[in-house]
């Protein structure tokens, strides 16, 4: 829910949305860190030092997969603190101000 709110944000040009994708950008990287540690230490109290071949390829691809789910909240994480993107989001309007158009209305 909240990538989908920082979605919409960003799709309105409305400031919450680097912080949205910010929390969502950590959260995520401590619960894949979370889940992989704790995959890892039940493995290994369950069949010793994951032994055998089994073992092994199962906890390399739950190592794998923990990669993979922290790629996109490392990115955002680095798009969102960039000085040229963090200057931009700090132009974009808020939420209760409209925007002046440079042209006068017709």
């Amino acid at each position: 829910m909240l990538l989908m709110a920082a979605g919409w944000l960003l799709w309105r040009r409305r400031r919450g949305a680097a912080a949205c994708h910010l929390i969502y950008a950590v959260s995520m990287m401590m619960l894949a860190t979370a889940c992989c540690c704790a995959f890892t230490l039940s493995a290994w109290s369950r069949w010793g030092w994951m032994s055998g071949l089994s073992g092994r390829y199962f906890s390399g691809r739950m190592v794998g997969s923990s990669l993979l789910e922290l790629a996109f909240p490392v990115f955002l994480l680095a798009w969102f603190t960039r000085p040229k993107i963090r200057g931009q989001v700090r132009s974009w309007s808020r939420p209760g101000r409209r925007m002046e158009l440079p042209w006068p209305n017709r």
